[in-house]
């Protein structure tokens, strides 16, 4: 299975970029126009699948995207937004040769997202418990939350990743609601801005 085109939105000073590639495919532009940027880009995103697919080797790589690892560093997660402009929605896609391996890819891609998602609720949902006042909202969503537990994660269908994210969101606005330092920066980079700062209505 190969790349052959790569698109990007959103990311550094580009609002779009898109890339087809051959067998020798050569950058060419005048200095500062964004070559190197879009290489940083592709190595970004390498190393982000190489962590995903070894996190043993990884403990300290938390969020969507691996910034600074052994291929590229970039520093701190606003560098890759335009103008530091948080608000922009960064998204890449590839378009492959052949899918036979795509439907594996994605899956494997899926159940590590919900691998960090399910973390993300249980953290929440301990320090709910050891800090929040009792209340019937919380005591139905600890109920609920144990329905989804990351060894039943593959089996859950649209509607159970559906109700699975109404939780999630649930729970973080209700742990948001905690005092700050009970709540602390127990995650880092993008997820700890996420649970913090992101809208609930988006991830839902």
């Amino acid at each position: 299975m190969k790349i052959v085109n790569f698109k990007v939105e959103n990311y550094k000073a580009f609002e779009e970029f898109s890339l087809t590639f051959k067998p020798l495919t050569i950058l060419l532009g005048s200095n500062s126009s964004g070559k190197s940027a879009i290489l940083n880009c592709l190595l970004m995103l390498s190393q982000s699948a190489d962590s995903k697919a070894n996190q043993a080797s990884d403990i300290t790589f938390d969020g969507p995207l691996r910034l600074n690892g052994n291929k590229i560093g970039l520093g701190e997660t606003l560098n890759i937004f335009p103008s530091r402009n948080t608000s922009k929605e960064i998204s890449a896609t590839f378009s492959f040769s052949s899918r036979s391996r795509l439907t594996e890819v994605v899956r494997r891609a899926r159940e590590s997202s919900f691998e960090i998602l399910f973390y993300v609720q249980h953290h929440c949902l301990q320090k709910l418990k050891e800090h929040a006042p009792p209340s019937a909202k919380l005591s139905k969503l600890i109920i609920a939350a144990s329905e989804f537990r990351p060894s039943r994660q593959r089996k859950l269908d649209s509607a159970g990743i559906q109700k699975f994210t109404n939780i999630l969101c649930d729970v973080i606005s209700l742990y948001r609601k905690l005092p700050e330092d009970i709540r602390e920066d127990f995650f880092e980079g993008s997820l700890n801005q996420i649970i913090t700062k992101a809208s609930l209505a988006r991830i839902k």
